[in-house]
């Protein structure tokens, strides 16, 4: 970036910066001008940015993208609980495996009472 980019860069960032007293006076023409240049502006109050407005469509590409984010992070961690049961499953030792009836008994409960409780629970699949 040479010299004349750095400080037009600088000045656009400058210009970008309101203070809540000037985007007050000047609301309508701020919301026009982020709507043409999808340029966010921050919001400055007693000289500390306290917060930043974007247009609609920015905001709305960033919810997406944080909605696929949160789905891969999900898919990740998935993944990871997947191998390392795959790894118990590969290092255990079956003769130390525990049935289910006797995890049910150790907890306290009855078959009856925990197939009553199954009619309470929803589960919800995802595609």
């Amino acid at each position: 970036m040479g010299k004349l980019d750095s400080h037009k860069a600088m000045v656009d960032m400058i210009r970008n910066i309101l203070s809540v007293s000037s985007l007050r006076e000047n609301l309508s023409k701020v919301l026009k001008a982020i709507e043409m240049d999808h340029l966010p502006r921050a919001i400055t109050k007693n000289n500390e940015v306290s917060a930043y407005m974007i247009d609609k469509d920015s905001y709305e590409e960033l919810v997406e993208k944080s909605s696929k984010f949160d789905d891969l992070i999900d898919r990740i961690e998935n993944a990871r609980l997947f191998k390392l049961a795959e790894e118990r499953l590969a290092n255990s030792n079956p003769e130390e495996y525990i049935s289910f009836e006797e995890v049910v008994e150790d907890s306290g409960l009855t078959m009856e009472e925990l197939l009553a409780a199954v009619d309470d629970v929803e589960i919800e699949y995802e595609d």
